[in-house]
């Protein structure tokens, strides 16, 4: 069987807002107390799409939490949003309409659609 090469093509994506990031990273709320714990917040990273979660997590603990108590309160949270809204975080078009265009098909196998 002979390899193939998949090229990845180069797909324009909307740069998120402010308010699209906050969103994003409190959707990592696992518990729903409007806090974000490490663990939390590197699960919001990692949403938004970060190549290194970890990394980036810590960082915004470094710059935002500034009672040192090791969570992100509401008022810390928005030091975050500014770091991370400055990462230039994008969400990709042709993805999108590459996941509807496979459900229109019936091809789900390998998607999973979460409920809004």
């Amino acid at each position: 069987m002979r390899r193939q090469n998949i090229h990845l093509r180069t797909c324009p994506g909307v740069l998120l807002n402010e308010a699209q990031v906050k969103g994003m990273l409190l959707r990592a709320d696992s518990n729903g107390d409007g806090i974000l714990s490490w663990q939390e917040l590197k699960e919001g990273f990692k949403s938004l799409g970060a190549k290194v979660p970890r990394f980036r997590a810590s960082m915004a603990f470094n710059i935002a939490d500034e009672n040192g108590d090791g969570c992100i309160d509401e008022k810390e949270l928005e030091k975050v949003v500014k770091y991370a809204s400055g990462l230039g975080y994008t969400i990709s078009l042709c993805v999108d309409f590459e996941i509807r265009m496979c459900l229109m098909r019936g091809e789900t196998k390998g998607i999973t659609v979460f409920p809004t």
